[in-house]
């Protein structure tokens, strides 16, 4: 390499380094990072590699974390989705919330999905606007028998 191309390879590299980075690709997470929403109901979800099962004869609600790492963003989301198992044997419908709120926790926006049909589904939401230096989360109400397997959150 001759001394004139290390300044150009100098230069390209700090550009490179100094654009902003943006996530190209939403972020999976498994179902078995939700947690009960009401911790007295912990007994009646079973946690796999799988996912979150509800076990109980009746529906219980979830919270799933997800990570806004476009912190700086006011976008919202697109493609958000929960990979969910409904059982047949239940009437419930699966129900499910992805939530944007601020950096003190108050509301943005929200979007919602739900499926009364059994099976594995991909119930999709989004959320049309987030806060700078906020937070997404998503809640799920499971019905009896029936659990989330996987969630995506992709940042616009």
């Amino acid at each position: 390499m001759t001394l004139k191309k290390i300044p150009v390879t100098i230069a390209l590299c700090l550009g490179v380094l100094g654009a902003q980075v943006v996530a190209a690709d939403g972020k999976m997470y498994s179902g078995n990072e939700c947690q009960p929403t009401f911790g007295y109901q912990s007994d009646d979800f079973l946690y796999s590699t799988g996912g979150i099962y509800n076990r109980a004869s009746e529906a219980r609600y979830v919270t799933c974390p997800a990570i806004k790492d476009l912190v700086g963003a006011t976008g919202g989301t697109a493609n958000s989705y929960v990979n969910i198992y409904r059982d047949g044997s239940t009437i419930d419908a699966f129900q499910c919330w992805l939530y944007a709120r601020n950096s003190w926790s108050s509301y943005v926006s929200s979007g919602y999905a739900d499926t009364a049909l059994s099976g594995s589904r991909g119930l999709k939401m989004n959320a049309p606007s987030s806060a700078s230096n906020g937070v997404y989360y998503v809640r799920c109400r499971v019905p009896a028998y029936s659990y989330i397997r996987s969630y995506r959150i992709d940042e616009k």
